[in-house]
């Protein structure tokens, strides 16, 4: 009978100070590329983000346009929280190891003697 009184409650809106759940997503998986380095410029490392296309590194305006224009419901301070995701998901991924084992085959089936280890 209590159940009858109650006013029924709308879902919650999201936070306009939350970024989206396919936004986080799409940031936690973008692939790091790095490029030649360029005599001006240096190295380059490209990012591809789902949604957001591929670009590069460095100008965090052009970045938080992108992001705006894929999102257009986020604030500013949003687009700027998104970005400082972007370069911590780009860093914790270039200070990744690349090689975690010793690499199989052959060829690296020495030890530092010199000595095989596949003839006893």
């Amino acid at each position: 009978m209590l159940g009858f009184f109650r006013r029924e409650e709308a879902p919650p809106t999201p936070s306009p100070d939350r970024l989206p759940a396919e936004l986080v997503a799409a940031i936690e998986r973008l692939s790091v590329i790095r490029r030649a380095p360029c005599p001006d410029q240096g190295e380059r490392i490209a990012v591809a983000v789902p949604g957001l296309g591929m670009f590069y590194v460095g100008n965090e305006a052009k970045v938080k346009a992108r992001i705006l224009a894929a999102y257009p419901e986020l604030s500013p301070v949003c687009a700027r929280r998104a970005v400082e995701l972007m370069d911590a998901v780009i860093g914790s991924r270039m200070r990744a190891p690349t090689m975690t084992d010793r690499p199989l085959g052959w060829v690296f089936d020495y030890d530092d003697t010199g000595r095989w280890f596949g003839n006893g």
